[in-house]
């Protein structure tokens, strides 16, 4: 099996970048700085993610210290980009 062709993701990331702002905005993604350990115990349990139902401002104060490299973000803590189910 061969590729049709190789490409790199960061040939797209204007265009990711695009995306992830849309959804957003349109409320179908969020911003998380839970913590991967606690991240896979609230997928355990069902639970939601404290930062779930953040405000699309929020969202949008958060997502913007990511693409400023802030790689501590606030609490020091690191940033996740989420989908909504």
């Amino acid at each position: 099996m061969h590729p049709d062709q190789t490409t790199y993701t960061t040939e797209h990331f204007e265009r990711i970048y695009e995306l992830a702002e849309k959804l957003i905005a349109d409320g179908n993604a969020y911003v998380d700085g839970t913590t991967q350990e606690v991240m896979r115990e609230e997928g355990m349990l069902g639970t939601e993610s404290k930062d779930r139902n953040n405000t699309m401002e929020r969202n949008r104060e958060l997502f913007a210290l990511i693409e400023e490299g802030i790689g501590g973000g606030i609490r020091n803590q690191r940033y996740w980009h989420n989908s909504k189910d």
